[in-house]
């Protein structure tokens, strides 16, 4: 998760009970993770697939 997103711990404790509710399954482990490169990782990410 980033965008600074990962900086608020309430995501962490919320989000996975409010992720399975939607979910047509009774098993449900995925995971919510810190972003461990910091909060720009994602638009890096991005920009290292723009093909040019």
């Amino acid at each position: 998760m980033g965008c600074g997103k990962s900086n608020v711990d309430e995501v962490f404790h919320n989000l996975p009970r409010a992720l399975a509710k939607p979910i047509f399954s009774t098993v449900f482990h995925t995971p919510i993770l810190r972003n461990a490169l910091g909060q720009a990782s994602g638009l890096r990410g991005a920009a290292c697939l723009r093909k040019d």
